[in-house]
């Protein structure tokens, strides 16, 4: 983006192979929006004129984020629910992915407009997700394949080893904790099914899986933090060591998840 007030010419060639390519799309839509002209080539070349500045609206509106909203969708899936998220534009966010594998896992979750509703809980079913372009997805699709039937694959997900933390070997080692069946590759996670799983009326507060409770750390990584406290919701309760990283993208996670009935205590050191 900074291209845009270079002195010079820009040109960015990437050489390896192109993950995340949602958010190159939609670093460019911003980029468009602001005025600026890219000539691209594909998602591997691209060349930005210099002095093109941004000449931006006086109103530029800013939609829903999917990769928080997926925590909030994810729990509404796990536990009795009648929720609904609004500002959930169907943009070019990879994050909004987060819906349609659900479903595919069998939850019935309705996106009409900019209105996402769910009424949970649901039975899900393992299935197999390339996360090459959602990676930020991974720690909550773990949590989910947890409580899923059958054999989770979760694959392409390389990259994810130089996030705020490892989120290959961090989630999985804390969800191990609580007995989850993990096994982890360079590229790929394996979880398999609890030996539990949730009846059809299911209430906040009655663990219904094999997890048991357990002290677990965020690994200062927002996304996993966020990912447990979920997880919680089913387990009868987890104390969470370093949750304050949430605040790093979602300060009103705790709030937000209080209102789907959870219940936190904040222990001081």
């Amino acid at each position: 983006m900074v291209s845009a007030f270079a002195l010079r010419d820009t040109t960015i060639i990437i050489k390896d192979k192109v993950v995340s390519r949602p958010y190159i799309d939609i670093t460019l839509d911003v980029l468009h929006r602001a005025g600026v002209k890219v000539q691209r080539q594909g998602h591997s070349r691209f060349f930005i004129k210099s002095g093109q500045g941004f000449k931006l609206k006086k109103d530029f509106i800013i939609h829903g984020d999917y990769s928080s909203a997926a925590f909030l969708i994810a729990a509404s899936c796990l536990i009795k629910s009648d929720v609904i998220i609004t500002d959930m534009v169907k943009d070019k966010q990879g994050d909004r992915k987060i819906v349609d594998i659900l479903n595919k896992m069998g939850a019935r979750i309705k996106h009409s407009g900019d209105r996402i509703e769910i009424r949970g809980p649901f039975e899900l079913k393992g299935i197999d997700i390339d996360c090459s372009d959602t990676p930020d997805l991974v720690p909550i699709l773990l949590t989910l394949s947890c409580f899923a039937k059958g054999r989770t694959k979760i694959y392409n997900i390389g990259h994810l080893a130089y996030k705020e933390s490892n989120r290959i070997t961090a989630p999985a080692g804390e969800l191990r904790k609580l007995g989850a069946r993990i096994k982890i590759g360079r590229d790929t996670i394996i979880v398999q099914e609890s030996s539990l799983r949730p009846p059809a009326a299911w209430a906040i507060g009655s663990p219904t899986t094999a997890l048991r409770p357990a002290v677990v750390s965020s690994c200062n990584d927002h996304r996993i933090a966020m990912a447990l406290a979920v997880l919680g919701l089913r387990t009868g309760g987890l104390i969470i060591k370093n949750s304050e990283c949430i605040n790093k993208s979602y300060p009103n996670f705790i709030r937000d998840l209080k209102s789907l009935g959870a219940e936190f205590t904040k222990i001081l050191p």
